[in-house]
Order: structure tokens, then C-alpha cells, then sequence
């Protein structure tokens, strides 16, 4: 979907590609009904495709999503290749660790020490002499006091200390605790990086996207960071909180173009599948408002609860509003011609037109329609 002005109003007019929408329909329900094996049921709309424009070949997101389906294989083969006895899988200083992330060696009182040694076994007692060579010298609590020594300094030893550089290298992993869940989290990550993240990049090109990219990563990073404070907490990995930020700058610079969704149902009755799926069209600001909104409920039930529920919310809303914030900036810059779609032109018209200048000032090359976009599939 392209988008015009009109001069006398100075609000955006939108007008279609002529882009064939019963053929795209159709391919995306076929592939749905494949992905319907592995989810289920959608409860919010899955975007697969923007009508946004550009003028740039996005080679920057390409490249990054190249980078990051490839580091977080690689990472999942590292994660879960080790043995038991491993403390830190391979690739564990990749993960984001809040600074104060730290383990004391736990000190048990002689007493405590005592009441435990008098509940244990012979067998575990003969056990634990014979992992220790000079075990045969030890009394009970002394076996003991030594055993929580170990598995203590064993814990500590499991966790990461935070550096500067998994700021950024944490957005290139993802979830490794099973093959599904690692294809889930990489795919849904991958769907919102090509959909919102190739409108962006195709609009304020690939040197600036490869630049605000990391940004957008970091500034995730440090409202996770932010949140949790001084509390224990584990290490964040994924690339949710960067791809937020490119859809808080989307939500900036596209809020008018339709973004084709989908939700489905695949439910087994005994040995009948029954499948059911809606594709439609939503306009980019209530696509993203909606998985905003859902971040910000998400968070204060978390919090109520004392709970992160597994999921960086904070990280969500951070990388959000920084998109948002870098996107204005790029407006009122006026680097780069959004042809009426952005935020501004839609709530001010011509009143916009002194802050992003108006449509004469753009040089009529930057102004041409685009080739077809790409076509992208949940």
C-alpha cells in the first residue's frame, strides 16, 4: 500500500498496490494449517504481512536475521551438548547477567551442619568418603560441611558475570530448554523482525538500521536490568526487546498502513482435525498497541504476583519506547520522506507540515512508488 497527500488537508490518502490479496490469502492459510500442528490456538492477531512502503531493499534486517537464526542454533547445539557435569554450558557468558547477580558460599552453623550428618545413610556416608580420597579421616559433619561447600561454590559457578558485550549478544539468542520451545521463541521473534523490522529498515535504509539496531538491543537490555534492580535473578536472552523497538518505531512511522493478520484454532476430536482460521486487515497502530498493552498487563500481574513469569516484559516495553523515541527523532529531523504515513502528518495534517515540511520540499525521486513488497509468512 502506498500512500499520497492530499494538498488541501494535508492528511494522508492511502491507495493500494494492486497486490493480488486472494492469492496471498490463500498461500498464507496453507501455510497456517502447517504451523496449526505445532500452535494451536492464536490468542492475540499474528501479523504476516505490512502494506507499508520503502524504497530500500532491507538487506540490514535480512542480514541480522540471517546473524541471529544462525547464532541461536549454534548456541542451542553449545547449550546442549555438554554433560552433566558441565557448570557453565558453553556460550553462558552470551547471556545477559544483571551485575548483581552473585552466589555466596553458603556457611552452615555447627548445628545445622550436625542435625543434617545425623540423617545421613551408610551408603551415602561410604559415597561420599570415596569421592573424597581423604574422605576415610572425616567425621560425619565434616563430610557434610564439605559437601555444601561444594555444591555452593558448583552453584556459583553455574551462573555468569555480567559484561558490557551481552548487552547486545543476548538479542542473538534464544530459548534452549527444548526443541520446541527454541523454534517457537526464534520463530515468533523472526515473524515481527520481517514484517515491522524490513518497513523500517526499507525506509531509513540499511547503515541506519544496522546502527539502531544495537541500540534498540541495548536500551531492551538495560530496562530489563533496570527492573529487577538488586534482586537475584537469572540471565535474559532473545531478541524481543530489540524487535519491540523496531515496532515502536513502525508504530511511529506507519500507524495508517493495514498490516494483514491471522488467528486460527486446531482442535483434534478423536481422529477429525478441526481447523479454523481468520486472516484480515488491521491498521499498524492496533496490531502493536495490542501486544503493547499486553506487555503492560502481563507486567502488573507479574508484579502483583512477585513473578517475571519467565518473560522479560520491562525488556518489551523498553526496546517499545525507544523505537518510539528514535522514530520521532528521525521525523522531526526530516532525514527520510514517510509520504504522510507517519504519526504526526495523521494527528496534525497540514499543522505537521512546519515540523516535517511539506510535500513540495521532498524531491520527487524519493517520492515513487515502490516495487511489490516482499511477501512474508507467519
Amino acid at each position: 500500500m502506498g500512500c499520497g497527500i492530499n494538498i488541501l488537508t494535508g492528511r494522508p490518502v492511502l491507495t493500494s498496490q494492486g497486490i493480488d490479496e486472494d492469492s496471498l490469502y490463500e498461500s498464507a492459510r496453507q501455510w497456517i494449517r502447517w504451523v496449526s500442528l505445532l500452535v494451536w490456538v492464536t490468542p492475540m492477531p499474528i501479523p504476516i504481512r505490512s502494506h507499508a512502503f520503502g524504497t530500500i531493499k532491507p538487506y540490514a534486517i535480512w542480514t541480522i536475521a540471517v546473524v541471529t537464526v544462525l547464532a541461536s542454533i549454534s548456541f542451542f547445539i553449545a547449550q546442549n551438548s555438554g554433560t552433566e557435569n558441565d557448570s557453565a554450558p558453553s556460550g553462558s557468558a552470551l547471556l545477559l547477567w544483571a551485575p548483581s547477580d552473585h552466589v555466596e558460599f553458603v556457611k552452615l552453623s555447627p548445628q545445622k551442619i550436625h542435625a543434617i550428618a545425623r540423617k545421613i545413610t551408610p551408603a551415602d556416608r561410604e559415597t561420599l568418603r570415596r569421592e573424597w580420597g581423604d574422605g576415610q579421616n572425616l567425621s560425619d559433619d565434616e563430610l557434610v560441611d564439605r559437601l555444601v561447600t561444594s555444591l555452593a561454590a558448583q552453584k556459583a559457578a553455574s551462573r555468569g558475570q555480567f559484561h558490557w558485550y551481552q548487552l547486545i549478544t543476548h538479542a542473538f539468542l534464544h530459548d534452549t530448554s527444548s526443541i520446541y520451545n527454541f523454534a517457537m521463541h526464534l520463530a515468533g521473534n523472526m515473524v515481527f523482525m520481517l514484517v515491522f523490522g524490513t518497513r523500517v529498515n526499507a525506509l531509513i535504509g540499511n547503515i541506519a538500521t544496522a546502527v539502531l539496531y544495537p541500540i534498540l538491543a541495548i536500551c531492551a537490555a538495560a530496562a530489563h536490568l533496570l527492573s529487577i534492580g538488586d534482586g537475584p535473578s537469572g540471565p535474559m536472552l532473545g531478541a524481543s526487546g530489540a524487535i519491540m523497538g523496531l515496532a515502536g518505531m513502525y508504530l511511529v512511522l506507519f500507524p495508517v498502513h493495514q498490516v494483514i493478520c491471522a488467528m486460527w484454532i486446531s482442535i483434534w476430536l478423536r481422529f477429525r482435525r478441526i481447523f479454523g482460521c481468520k486472516i484480515f486487515q488491521l491498521r499498524g497502530f492496533w496490531v502493536l498497541l495490542i501486544y503493547f498493552a499486553y506487555d503492560l498487563v502481563m507486567n502488573a500481574v507479574n508484579s502483583h504476583f512477585g513473578s517475571t513469569g519467565g518473560v522479560a516484559h520491562w525488556a518489551h516495553i523498553g526496546g517499545f519506547v525507544t523505537g518510539m523515541i528514535l522514530a520521532l527523532g528521525i521525523l522531526f529531523s526530516r532525514m527520510f520522506n514517510t509520504r504522510g504515513a507517519d504519526v504526526l502528518s495523521v494527528t496534525l495534517g497540514k499543522h505537521a507540515w512546519p515540523l516535517i515540511g511539506k510535500p513540495s520540499r521532498w524531491n520527487t525521486s524519493t517520492a515513487r512508488l515502490p516495487r511489490a513488497v516482499s511477501l512474508t509468512y507467519a
